[in-house]
């Protein structure tokens, strides 16, 4: 199983899109969790990425026969190789101790095995730690997390058994014929299919079953009236604008690799013309003069922006002006600029009239989130768990 993980996982994870909570440890998930754009030092706008999360569904009514479709998979994307989207190492990163006869874990006397265990750890790997090696606290509590899902899977197909909730098979056959039609040009594939194709297909029918019961588990009603003003009075910093800046910008541009002497001549240039707006020339004037931003046409105005959005630099010499004061100038790695405080808006909670649907969203989503919480746990209520003590032991002391 672990020679086609690599294959099964990637390309798992194009068909069947983002993963729900109870595929936290299965292969249909390839984008790492938490990963975060690198902010480069010095540079005077921090282009902000988009945060909005969908809202997860939720629930109490009795399992549906079939779930939700998955997304369509891009059919120009190139297909995956056997080791893509691995990080280099990911394989052997997770410090394997146990042979794969190995018991990892026993719930009722269903034993998780160590290549089960194996299998589930080097994907949360690749999810998580998608470019470097896993600090060995960091991976004692990656094998804690997994060893826990691996236990949560096994009491939802036992759930799903209880409710007679079956696989929607017809979706799991479109996947693959989607897969096969995606890669019918590729070496890879046809090389492997035959070998790996019934792991992934497990796989799909355990997704499919575990994501009938959680789509019914996380489908809570929504808010009354009163329940909505509840949440928003008890979340306002969800409903917050946070401060807000207007800043106009007059930059005087260097390229990085220049020679000192001209990093030091455009120094000069700026404090000249700091100079002449500290007389009284207009900054507005000076930046559509001298500033190399494309903001310069419009007197360098960078409208409003939130806290963060400018670099570390350019962002402490401007909290500490007052509206219409000047910075002195300040170092990027464009080159040298001096900034304008144009303006100041403080935080402002926008009234639940501006919020309510994204109100009502987040109270599901919270709710749901809730009601999935409650419903693992309360399926533990009662059955022994064992867990290999040395798959979760500490790190050993440097």
């Amino acid at each position: 199983m672990r020679r086609f993980g690599f294959l099964i996982g990637g390309l798992t994870a194009l068909l069947l899109g983002q993963p729900s909570l109870a595929d936290a440890a299965d292969p249909t998930a390839g984008t790492p969790k938490g990963a975060a754009a690198e902010t480069q030092k010095g540079s005077a706008v921090v282009p902000l990425k988009n945060t909005a999360a969908a809202p997860a569904k939720d629930a109490a009514a009795p399992p549906k026969a079939t779930a939700a479709p998955p997304k369509a998979a891009d059919p120009k994307a190139a297909p995956p190789k056997a080791a893509e989207g691995a990080p280099k190492g990911s394989a052997v990163d997770t410090q394997k101790e146990w042979a794969p006869g190995d018991v990892i874990a026993k719930v009722d006397g269903t034993i998780i095995n160590a290549e089960d265990f194996d299998a589930a750890l080097s994907r949360a790997a690749r999810q998580r730690y998608y470019h470097g090696k896993i600090d060995p606290n960091k991976l004692v509590e990656l094998r804690r997390v997994v060893v826990d899902e691996l236990i949560d899977e096994q009491l939802l197909l036992r759930e799903a058994d209880r409710r007679g909730v079956a696989a929607d098979l017809a979706d799991v056959d479109s996947k693959i014929t989607a897969m096969d039609e995606r890669y019918k040009d590729s070496p890879e594939w046809k090389a492997q299919r035959d070998q790996a194709l019934p792991v992934m297909k497990e796989r799909m029918i355990i997704n499919s079953r575990k994501n009938q019961i959680e789509k019914v588990v996380r489908d809570v009603a929504p808010p009354d009236e009163e329940q909505l003003k509840a949440y928003y009075e008890g979340n306002k910093d969800l409903f917050t604008e946070p401060m807000r800046t207007r800043v106009a910008l007059i930059l005087l541009k260097v390229d990085p690799s220049a020679a000192k002497v001209t990093w030091e001549e455009a120094a000069a240039e700026a404090a000249r013309i700091r100079a002449k707006i500290a007389a009284g020339t207009d900054f507005a004037e000076l930046a559509k003069l001298h500033s190399g931003d494309k903001t310069a046409e419009q007197g360098g105005d960078m409208g409003y922006m939130h806290v963060g959005r400018l670099g570390a630099e350019a962002h402490q010499a401007v909290e500490k002006l007052a509206v219409g004061e000047v910075t002195e100038p300040v170092e990027l790695l464009e080159g040298y600029a001096l900034f304008k405080l144009l303006d100041r808006r403080p935080p402002r909670l926008r009234p639940l009239v501006d919020v309510r649907e994204r109100a009502k969203d987040l109270y599901v989503r919270n709710k749901g989130d809730e009601a999935w919480t409650a419903f693992v746990a309360r399926l533990r209520t009662g059955v022994s768990i064992w867990v290999n003590p040395e798959i979760t032991a500490a790190a050993p002391t440097p």
